[in-house]
């Protein structure tokens, strides 16, 4: 739930941070820490709940060295047969013509 920019049950200011705040998954209000002291909430008894942030995967996050990312030679691949391939074809019309041309 978004903590951040909600109003506060207690005081009906604005929660600026999420850190400040904890918020009621069954009702959905949010409340200051500062304004409400209580673990539960006051209109259904349920436990508050803070801002969770989501866990940070170092892998997917790293910046990796060209050495160990992947390879994608598929393209350079195909673009090398069709370089040699038209290579091949010029050369053979060259030759064709200077056959031709004795």
């Amino acid at each position: 739930m978004q903590i951040a920019g909600s109003t506060c049950n207690v005081c009906d200011r604005k929660v600026v941070l999420s850190l400040d705040g904890k918020f009621c998954p069954h009702c959905g209000i949010v409340v200051h820490r500062a304004c409400e002291a209580e673990t539960n909430c006051r209109v259904c008894g349920r436990a508050f709940r803070e801002d969770e942030h989501p866990s940070v995967d170092p892998a997917r996050e790293a910046v990796l060295p060209r050495a160990l990312r992947e390879r994608n030679t598929g393209v350079g691949v195909a673009l090398l047969i069709a370089g040699v391939a038209g290579l091949v074809v010029i050369l053979c019309y060259v030759f064709m013509e200077l056959w031709r041309g004795d």
